[in-house]
């Protein structure tokens, strides 16, 4: 029975090795990793109560003063004004870096990871979003795990406030949620003014 249950196990692990390895293959490719963070952000839209065509648009085309832009999610306030969000993030120095055992090699994937978020960023404030939409004056930039802001941030103490010069809120899932859910309870708020002057 013991020998059964470890060759389970070990079965178990190799599929789950397989599939690691799958998952990193896939987000190693720009364009899938860009979907994965709009399934992620879809679902915290979704979390958050608010509703794709009443409270949000996705991959809206607009004209900007350098051409054309199209964030990945165009969040709506309440009262007018809007949200810009792109979910497309950088994942290739965090993956290797995390994946070596060598604390200086390790450090130095870290530091290209948070140099990456820099770039990333400074992508985004070149862009201009804000030209072309009515919205606060900055983008947030998604990224959809927790641990490669903290990396980042380990690696660079001063990337939050590099990113803050260039108008670009970076957001985890958990600060995501926390702005998605203002929202709604604007949304809320709204609504019940409304019912109150009816009535």
């Amino acid at each position: 029975t013991l020998a059964t249950q470890i060759a389970a196990v070990q079965e178990r692990y190799q599929s789950l090795e397989v599939a690691t390895k799958q998952l990193a293959s896939a987000l190693a490719r720009g364009q899938t990793r860009g979907q994965w963070g709009e399934m992620q952000l879809e679902g915290l839209l979704a979390h958050a109560g608010l509703l794709e065509g009443t409270h949000y648009r996705r991959q809206e085309s607009r004209s900007g003063s350098d051409g054309g832009t199209r964030p990945d999610i165009v969040v709506t306030m309440p009262g007018g004004g809007e949200i810009l969000v792109d979910a497309k993030f950088p994942f290739d120095a965090y993956w290797t870096g995390i994946g070596t055992d060598d604390p200086v090699e390790r450090d130095a994937h870290l530091r290209k990871h948070a140099a990456d978020v820099l770039s990333r960023a400074k992508e985004l404030s070149a862009k201009r979003y804000s030209d072309a939409a009515l919205s606060p004056d900055f983008v947030v930039m998604f990224l959809p795990l927790e641990s490669l802001l903290s990396a980042a941030l380990e690696a660079d103490g001063l990337l939050l406030e590099r990113t803050f010069e260039r108008r670009v809120v970076l957001a985890t899932p958990t600060t995501m949620l926390a702005l998605l859910r203002t929202v709604s309870f604007g949304y809320q708020r709204a609504l019940m003014a409304d019912n109150a002057e009816e009535i």
